[in-house]
């Protein structure tokens, strides 16, 4: 079966940051699968990922329930990767553009640095100088914080571009 484009924006934040956890910690260079990560949950995975805030423990048998029905829709041998979503929308990677274009730092800036850019004004000034429409601060607000929990804050803001 296909796996539509849009398939991660189905998947909720927990499971996607699930996901996202196995393959960052996966040891070898293949893919890992849905199987994979099925089996990693089984150990304890969603134990780790409820230690660092990311899965509330109350949730544990619905993201193993939403992880078996995307093996029951896809099969188990699917890359895991094809689930996570890991980009921002046009109108967030124009923001953290807007960072990086204006920043003074030789390190290439991290989404906890965008985000508390953010929150700090950033936004406000460029909803004054015509880029931002109003209407579109809060959703920007939650994304930035929605990236933030589900890859960290020291994680590169350049690789989450709409355009890399």
């Amino acid at each position: 079966m296909a796996i539509p484009e849009d398939i991660s924006e189905e998947v909720s934040a927990e499971l996607s940051a699930t996901l996202q956890h196995a393959i960052s910690a996966a040891d070898d260079e293949l893919p890992v699968t849905l199987g994979v990560v099925q089996i990693m949950m089984e150990d304890d995975l969603l134990k780790r990922m409820s230690e660092v805030g990311v899965v509330d423990p109350a949730n544990h048998t619905a993201v193993l329930a939403e992880l078996d029905a995307l093996i029951e829709n896809f099969g188990d041998d699917v890359a895991a990767d094809s689930f996570v979503r890991a980009r921002a929308s046009e109108t967030l990677s124009a923001v953290i553009e807007n960072y990086i274009d204006h920043t003074a730092e030789e390190l290439p800036p991290t989404l906890g640095e965008v985000r508390r850019t953010m929150h700090n004004g950033l936004v406000a000034e460029l909803i004054g100088v015509g880029e931002l429409e109003d209407d579109e601060e809060q959703t920007l607000y939650d994304e930035i914080d929605r990236l933030v929990d589900l890859h960290g804050d020291a994680a590169p803001a350049e690789g989450f571009l709409a355009y890399p």
